[in-house]
C-alpha cells in the first residue's frame, strides 16, 4: 500500500505555514513565490544568481538542515558512520551537494514536522500514532515521496524492534490478515511490491468516513519457450524478463512490468529532454546531477502528466533490435528470390 501527501497542484493550500515560519520567511512573499515556482509549480525562467545564492543559504541554514538531520537520525535509513549523524553540521557537510539543491525541500514543506503524514492508523485492533517510523515516507512516485506500509509487519508486536527497512524489504514470513481501516482521507495505490507506483494511473481516492472494498484479481499471461526462441522481441512485439533490463528500475528492487516500463520510458525522457533528475527518484543523478527545479520542473511535470505517451525504453537497445529485425527481413527477401519460380 502506498500513501502520499497532497499533489503539487494544490500545494498552496497544503504547505505547512509552520515550516516557513521556522525558516523565517513566512512574511516574505517574494521568497515564497520563488520557492513555489522553482520547486512545486515549475517556472518559465531560471533563477538569477542572487536568487540562487539566497536559496542555497536558506537550504544550508540551521533551521532547514535540522529538519533533514532529524529525519535521518531517527529513521536511520542508511548505515552511516556515527560521526555523520552526531549533529546537524556534520550531516550538512556529508550531504551538502544534495541539501544545497533542495532535494528534500518539497517533502519537508508539505508534511508534518519530521516527515509525519498520517495522524493515526490502526490494523487488527492495534493503533499506532503517525509519528511511528513505520509510516515514514521513503518511496518516490510520480506524485512525490510516499509511505510504504505493510500492515502485517508494521502492526505486528513481534516485529516492533526490527528496523523499518527489514520490515519492508526483509525476508520475514508472515500471514496477511484482513481488517485494515482508514481514518483520514488519502490517495492509495495497490500494487506489486516490485512495481513503481504510478499514482496518476492506479490511484484510488479514499474519502473520510467512507468504506471501500477493493478487489484484486491476478491475471497470468504466459508465452511458450518455442515462441520466445523462434521470434525476436521486434517480431513478437514484446520483451521477456531479462531481455530488456530497466536501467533506472534495477531488477533487485523492481520487476519487468508494464507500469514500470511506462515509468522508465518517461523517466528517460525527463533526463534527456529536461536535463535534470526528479527529486522523488534519484537513480539518474549520476548522469544528470541537477534536481528538477524551475524550467526543468515544468518540463518534468509535462512529461509525467503524459506518462503513457512515452513507450520507448532503452533507446540504444531499441535501435539495435530495429536494425537486427531489418537485417532479418532483408535476408528473407534474398531467400525468397531463390524460392519463387
Amino acid at each position: 500500500m502506498c500513501i502520499h501527501p497532497p499533489s503539487a497542484a494544490s500545494v498552496r493550500n497544503n504547505i505547512r505555514k509552520s515550516f516557513f515560519t521556522e525558516l523565517g520567511i513566512n512574511n516574505n512573499l517574494e521568497v515564497i513565490n520563488l520557492l513555489y515556482d522553482q520547486y512545486y509549480n515549475g517556472s518559465s525562467r531560471n533563477p538569477t544568481e542572487q536568487e540562487k545564492n539566497y536559496v542555497k543559504a536558506l537550504f544550508t541554514s540551521e533551521a532547514y538542515v535540522k529538519n533533514e538531520f532529524h529525519y535521518h537520525s531517527v529513521t536511520k535509513k542508511h548505515n552511516f558512520d556515527e560521526t555523520v549523524l552526531s549533529n546537524w553540521t556534520s550531516y550538512l557537510e556529508r550531504f551538502r551537494e544534495f541539501i544545497e539543491k533542495g532535494a528534500q525541500f518539497t517533502r519537508l514543506a508539505v508534511q508534518e514536522p519530521w516527515g509525519v503524514m498520517i495522524l493515526q492508523a490502526s490494523y487488527g485492533g492495534i493503533k499506532k500514532a503517525g509519528s511511528s517510523t513505520d509510516f515514514n515516507p521513503y518511496f518516490g512516485t510520480d506524485y512525490g515521496i510516499c509511505s510504504i506500509i505493510k500492515p502485517q509487519t508494521a502492526f505486528a508486536p513481534e516485529f516492533e524492534k526490527l528496523p523499518y527497512w527489514n520490515k519492508v524489504f526483509g525476508k520475514i514470513n508472515w500471514q496477511i490478515a484482513k481488517g485494515a481501516q482508514a481514518g483520514e482521507g488519502f490517495k492509495i495505490a495497490i500494487h506489486h511490491h516490485l512495481d513503481q507506483p504510478i499514482m496518476s494511473i492506479k490511484e484510488l481516492d479514499i474519502s473520510p468516513g467512507s468504506v471501500f472494498q477493493i478487489a484484486v484479481t491476478p491475471t497470468l499471461l504466459s508465452t511458450s519457450e518455442d515462441a520466445v526462441k523462434r521470434f525476436n522481441p521486434m517480431e513478437r512485439g514484446c520483451y521477456t524478463e531479462g531481455e530488456l533490463p530497466l536501467k533506472y528500475l534495477p531488477s533487485k528492487l523492481y520487476r519487468y512490468e508494464m507500469s514500470n516500463c511506462l515509468f522508465e520510458a518517461a523517466y528517460e525522457q525527463i533526463l534527456e529532454l529536461c536535463n535534470c533528475t526528479p527529486s522523488f527518484h534519484a537513480l539518474g543523478y549520476m548522469e544528470k546531477p541537477q534536481i528538477c527545479t524551475g524550467p526543468g520542473l515544468t518540463c518534468m511535470n509535462k512529461i509525467i502528466r503524459g506518462i503513457g505517451n512515452y513507450k520507448v525504453v532503452g533507446l540504444n537497445t531499441y535501435i539495435k533490435d530495429y536494425k537486427r529485425n531489418r537485417k532479418l527481413q532483408d535476408e528473407l527477401r534474398e531467400r525468397d528470390k531463390f524460392i519463387l519460380p
